[in-house]
């Protein structure tokens, strides 16, 4: 028994005597743990900077481009050579804005470049439902240019105006700055939708805005899953060739709508060629080609099909008049029955 007592005695001993090295063991143990997850961090930050330049990067490059447009203002403010009257523009999709006296010329021109020098232009989307589903798959952008009341100046009264004044660069910039912004926002809430961003012809035949307009796209392929040009059928009719510019737009990987089309007798297969991939027709104006036997709507349909091309048939304005527009197969429709034009925060 007292062996037995004796050996215990000296395993404590040596269990003692030895534990300061174990715990030192230990502690060694833990630091290396430590080291290895501070090492591990110190990368995830060195990736989190990274990341972080990459996007301060973007932001720089988008307030260049917005300076470069103020300083394209700042120069055309001196020169205020506008009319004093000018005819309304047509506008594609009116919203209500409260009542005010009508505007001279010179009163809108004023509005308009203080709103672009204070980034007072808002963003209104309209959406384009998937027929005859309904289903809610993209939105049209517009512009909104608002006074200093809070009231909102429609296209048919700045357009005139601001086209005069060489001022559609400016607008379409901010518009394409805006558009931006909500793709963004749509990738980073993973919300499959499409946005589609007018270009005005004024900015297509701009040589100088449509190189710089190519490049900074070019730095941001991502978007191109999110954001389609629009070009009106009468701004490519103009004269001028705009076939390569559309082409490198297309090469970027950004589709294109054909909008405003008034004349359907074109050839489909060069429309795609180009990069179009919406043709878009005035629902008013197609039924009234097909009632007059103006227009095979069988035909319009497979040489579509053929091209991968989707019908948006706009300005659908009631029930009856959709019944008789299904009968055309569309693809999507747009109009006041599907939703009015509303500010971007209270559309999606």
């Amino acid at each position: 028994m007292m062996l037995i007592v004796s050996i215990v005695v000296a395993a404590l001993a040596l269990l003692i005597a030895f534990l300061p090295i174990f715990s030192l063991r230990k502690v060694k143990r833990r630091l290396r743990l430590v080291e290895a997850r501070l090492a591990g961090l110190a990368e995830e930050q060195s990736a989190l900077d990274k990341r972080a330049a990459g996007s301060g990067e973007k932001v720089a490059a988008e307030m260049r481009v917005l300076q470069k447009l103020l300083v394209q203002l700042s120069a055309q403010r001196a020169q205020q050579t506008t009319p004093a009257t000018a005819a309304p523009a047509s506008s594609k999709a009116a919203v209500p804005a409260p009542a005010k006296p009508v505007m001279a010329a010179n009163q809108v021109l004023e509005v308009v470049r203080d709103a672009l020098n204070e980034e007072k232009v808002d963003l209104f989307l309209q959406p384009i439902v998937s027929l005859p589903q309904r289903r809610r798959r993209y939105f049209e952008c517009f512009s909104r240019i608002r006074a200093p009341d809070g009231s909102w100046i429609l296209p048919e009264q700045y357009l005139d105006v601001a086209k005069r004044a060489g001022l559609m660069g400016a607008i379409d910039n901010m518009l394409l700055f805006r558009c931006i912004q909500l793709t963004r926002r749509a990738r980073k809430g993973k919300l499959e939708l499409g946005f589609f961003c007018n270009i005005s012809g004024y900015s297509l035949a701009d040589e100088s805005f449509f190189r710089d307009f190519l490049e900074f796209l070019g730095e941001y392929p991502e978007l191109a899953q999110g954001l389609f040009f629009e070009f009106s059928q009468k701004d490519l009719t103009t004269g001028l060739d705009h076939r390569d510019s559309l082409r490198r737009l297309a090469n970027l990987g950004y589709k294109l709508s054909l909008d405003q089309v008034t004349n359907l007798d074109m050839d489909i297969g060069d429309v795609a060629s180009l990069g179009f991939k919406f043709l878009k027709v005035d629902a008013q104006h197609l039924l009234g080609a097909v009632r007059a036997g103006d227009i095979d709507m069988g035909e319009l349909r497979l040489a579509l099909d053929r091209s991968a091309i989707d019908l948006i048939i706009e300005k659908i304005e009631s029930e009856d008049q959709l019944l008789e527009i299904l009968d055309c197969r569309p693809d999507y429709g747009q109009g006041f029955l599907f939703g009015e034009p509303r500010l971007s925060a209270e559309a999606t």
